[in-house]
């Protein structure tokens, strides 16, 4: 049940996606999907990445570090993303450490992360850049 849950989340999530000009990046391995598109007249690219954190028993801050490379290739010095975890029922403490990672002076950073629990359907994500808005509705 689970992994058709996470299924539906990612078709939806695709589709929605799609139909605000996103379109799918060839994501690393171990992402579900990755969708970008070009803001403010193809100056400014977005990143949207999503990771099952389900299947590894690597830390969140683990999983951002070693992926930072691949959103600053996309990205370059303007553009903005997010990675967003999935899990099923995730901790207050994972949720808090997520929420902190790709944070900078301001608050947030070029890429900031998220989490999304598959059980719940609900979301924790900074609303910089309009990231909920943008990825749930």
């Amino acid at each position: 049940m689970e992994n058709q849950v996470s299924w539906q989340l990612l078709s939806n999530l695709r589709n929605r996606l799609g139909a605000k000009g996103y379109i799918e990046v060839r994501p690393p391995s171990t992402y579900e999907i990755a969708m970008m598109k070009q803001t403010f007249g193809g100056t400014i690219p977005k990143v949207i990445a999503v990771f099952d954190a389900t299947m590894t028993t690597d830390s969140p801050a683990d999983i951002f570090n070693r992926h930072k490379s691949w959103f600053e290739k996309l990205l370059g010095n303007t553009g903005a993303g997010v990675l967003l975890y999935m899990y099923h029922q995730p901790s207050a403490s994972q949720v808090d450490e997520i929420l902190q990672l790709g944070r900078g002076m301001l608050g947030y950073g070029q890429v900031v992360a998220g989490v999304y629990d598959v059980y719940s359907n609900k979301y924790w994500m900074s609303d910089h850049m309009g990231w909920p808005d943008e990825i749930f509705k």
